[in-house]
Parts: C-alpha cells; structure tokens; sequence
C-alpha cells in the first residue's frame, strides 16, 4: 500500500495524520509525505540573493509541516519518506498522484461550497481528478474535543453505501482489509430508488445490503444492514449523522480532463458532516450486473431491465 499525503502542517493535515494512525491497518504500507511550496516569485532586477533567501524560507517552512506532521504518524507502522516540491499545490498533488499510489489522503476544512471550490483547491482537485483512491478527513468534534481514536469499546462508526456494482465491491474490501475488525461497527447502507424505472428496487436493494452484511460478518467485522428510499446522496448524508467515516466505491475513467467523481459522490463530499473514503476500481469498470437473487428485477449498463431467471 502506497499513500501519498500531501500536508501543510495545519490542523487539518494532523487530523489526516491522527485517522491513518489509529483508524486502519496498513500492513507494510509506505506514505509520501508531501509539502508543496509557493512559486518561486520573478525579481524584476534579477536579485538572486533574495530570490535563493526565500526559496530556503519557505524550504524550511515545509521542513517544519512535514516534520509537525510525521510525528502524528508514529505507531502506524508505516513508513514515512518526505518530498518537497515547488509549484501549485493542487496541481503538484494531481501530479503526484500520478505516480502509482494506492491512495492519496488529505484534510479538509468545513462543508459547503468553500473551500472546496476556491481556487486549487487541493481536497476538490483530488476528488474530482485523482486517478486513485481519496480519503478525505474531516475533524469532528463534540462538545469541543476530539473525536478518539477507535477502541473495542468506543469502536469506529463506519457507513458503507452500496449497490452490488463492482466499485462498491471494492469499497467492501476495503472496509475488511484496511479496518481492525474488532475496532469498527459498519453500517451497510443500500438505497432503493423511489422513482419508477429507477436501479434498485427496495426488495433488490434489501438483498444487496444483507449479502454485504453477511461478508463482513464471516471477516469478524460487526456489521448490521440498512435500506433506505428515496435520492441517493440525500439519503446518505442523512444516515451519516452519527458516522465518523463514510466509505464509497467509484469507477475510475481514466479521463484525466474530465471530473472523476459522479454527482452523488461529490454531494456526499461537499456536505458530508464526517470523513470520507471514496475507493476508486483500478481500471475502466464498465456497470456491471447486480448480483441478485432469482426472481429479483434489476437494471444493466445500458439500462435495460430484466428478471433474474
């Protein structure tokens, strides 16, 4: 498992420091720090000496983020590199995750509109553009304090929204590899469309929730099925108000210029009142059949509909 982690040393990117330690298992996982630097500024009268005193400046400004940072990582067993880079922040980070990783986790501030939509916006263009998994942490607190690290006894609340596709399969997985069993209660959430003609039906939507269910069970993981009815993301969000991490599956496009994130997604980002973890099917998935029972009306790719014989 490769994660790369782009930080800038504020409270936020501790909050992402804080959930990779003590929310998951990364069993010979590697993370890429990465602090990303202003632009070299023009000097009009070529004045290397102050263009060279700034440049360390602000070296050693993202020495100190990443040095804030890493200390947060301690007891994760991960190994920790450190990279810094010149550029546009969210630009660099598109970059950079690029190059291979499994994963990309970065903080977030608020909900709403801003900041997700200020210019670079490091959480909206890795959302919307990275070709690999997001996690996206938002720190939530309760009467002042801080959300604590996931034990047997205060276990980690976690809200898995399906709908037996092959991205949401992937998001079950990583569910049960990434998460100590004994620490997490899921919630398997699957939404019925309430519109005629819509992908799931309630009763096929019961099914796929309790299969997910019973997956989980036979990994060791407390899981319980939900089905609910009605606009998909509405209906998560309104699941999420006790959550602390909602985990979504999303196909991968591999169109780099256009949004990675389906609408759906992108609401549950934008107004989610918890962390996020969007996992991304390596590859082009094309819609799959559901995997339904006998008798069960479901919806293909192309959007016709059949009976399973």
């Amino acid at each position: 498992m490769r994660i790369l982690f782009p930080t800038d040393g504020s409270r936020y990117a501790l909050a992402v420091a804080r959930a990779l330690s003590g929310w998951f298992v990364w069993p010979g996982g590697e993370v890429d720090l990465l602090a990303v630097t202003s632009p070299k500024p023009k000097s009009d009268h070529r004045d290397f000496g102050k263009d060279s005193a700034i440049d360390q400046e602000w070296r050693a400004t993202a020495g100190r983020w990443l040095a804030d940072t890493a200390t947060h990582l301690d007891g994760s067993g991960l190994r920790v590199a450190e990279l810094v880079r010149p550029g546009q922040a969210a630009e660099i980070a598109l970059e950079a995750a690029a190059d291979g990783y499994d994963l990309v986790a970065v903080g977030a501030k608020g909900r709403g509109a801003t900041p997700f939509f200020d210019r670079d916006s490091v959480p909206l263009a890795l959302l919307e553009r990275a070709p690999t998994s997001v996690l996206l942490v938002r720190e939530r607190t309760s009467r002042g304090r801080r959300r604590r690290q996931p034990t047997s006894q205060h276990p980690l609340r976690v809200l898995l929204a399906v709908d037996g596709r092959p991205p949401s399969q992937a998001a079950v997985e990583a569910c049960s590899t990434f998460m100590a069993a004994d620490h997490v209660i899921v919630s398997v959430l699957t939404v019925a469309d309430s519109v005629a003609g819509g992908l799931l039906a309630r009763a096929d939507a019961r099914h796929v929730a309790r299969r997910v269910t019973a997956t989980l069970r036979s990994r060791g993981i407390t899981a319980d099925p939900q089905v609910a009815e009605g606009e998909t993301a509405r209906e998560i969000l309104e699941a999420a108000a006790s959550t602390d991490l909602i985990v979504m599956g999303a196909r991968d496009t591999h169109e780099p210029t256009e949004s990675r994130m389906g609408s759906v997604g992108l609401e549950v980002a934008l107004r989610s009142p918890c962390s996020l973890l969007i996992v991304r099917t390596e590859g082009a998935v094309a819609p799959a059949e559901l995997e339904m029972e006998p008798g069960s009306t479901t919806v293909t790719g192309s959007g016709r509909r059949h009976t399973v014989a």
